[in-house]
């Protein structure tokens, strides 16, 4: 119920602009492209996702992405931009994913995840150890969900 919620939510963001139906795929397509820090190009007509990862340049041979960067500079008007989350709000979604939880046992166990090396990496491990993905997966869709509606600069109108 938690998932449908938010791709309906987003499915009115982006329909307001686009004649097009959103998909669910679609709509995962964009969050698990952006939690892995790429930067999203929704063409506004036919509602095709492009991805290029952030930092793309230096770790990547420009030649594998140049189809892809051509396309979209050749049509930049018919592209939303949605950039991924800066890494202090991607931890904000984790710390508060724990501070919902109801379970003071697994949420310290989540807490002290955050507070070691390589908290990302430690709390994904925390997560896959546990039985909270599906929790957290409607969790972190809605935040993206919230992230794209709220956030201006990102392309996607707000839905008002």
């Amino acid at each position: 119920m938690i998932i449908r919620v938010f791709y309906l939510t987003l499915e009115k963001i982006i329909d307001k602009q686009m004649n097009l139906p959103i998909t669910e795929q679609m709509l995962r397509e964009i969050t698990e492209d952006l939690e892995m820090g790429a930067t999203c190009y929704v063409d506004k007509n036919t509602g095709e996702v492009l991805s290029i990862p952030e930092g793309w340049d230096s770790f990547v041979d420009r030649k594998l992405w140049q189809d892809i960067i051509d396309k979209i500079d050749q049509n930049w008007d018919d592209y939303w931009v949605i950039r991924p989350m800066e890494s202090w709000e991607a931890f904000e979604v984790m710390e508060d994913f724990v501070d919902s939880l109801e379970d003071s046992k697994v949420a310290r166990r989540l807490t002290n995840s955050l507070q070691h090396r390589k908290p990302f990496q430690q709390f994904k491990r925390m997560i896959h150890e546990s039985d909270l993905q599906k929790e957290w997966f409607a969790y972190k869709l809605k935040r993206y969900a919230d992230y794209i509606r709220n956030t201006p600069d990102k392309g996607l109108p707000d839905e008002s």
